[in-house]
């Protein structure tokens, strides 16, 4: 049984999420224009991080990862669009 995070997920599971923008992470560089299918996403309040991770068209995982003290919906709206979404009526 998954919980449900304690913060808002901007990505639905299995959609491809197109970065807007190269992405310079503290793990991870996911460059303009890559395509990733997002999977799952995970916390640490130790490391004060939220980490959403996807899987790239080669099959290697990637992530991306923000402070938790930030709005996911907000920080992803600025890199990311759903191309599920821009194909939908």
């Amino acid at each position: 049984m998954t919980s449900k995070p304690w913060y808002p997920v901007p990505f639905k599971i299995g959609h491809i999420y197109r970065a807007t923008v190269d992405i310079l992470g503290h793990f991870d560089r996911i460059a303009k224009d890559e395509q990733l299918v997002y999977k799952r996403t995970g916390s640490s309040h130790y490391d004060g991080y939220i980490g959403f991770f996807f899987t790239d068209s080669r099959g290697v995982d990637r992530r991306w990862d923000i402070y938790d003290d930030t709005n996911p919906v907000d920080e992803a709206r600025k890199v990311f669009i759903d191309l599920h979404e821009e194909w939908l009526p």
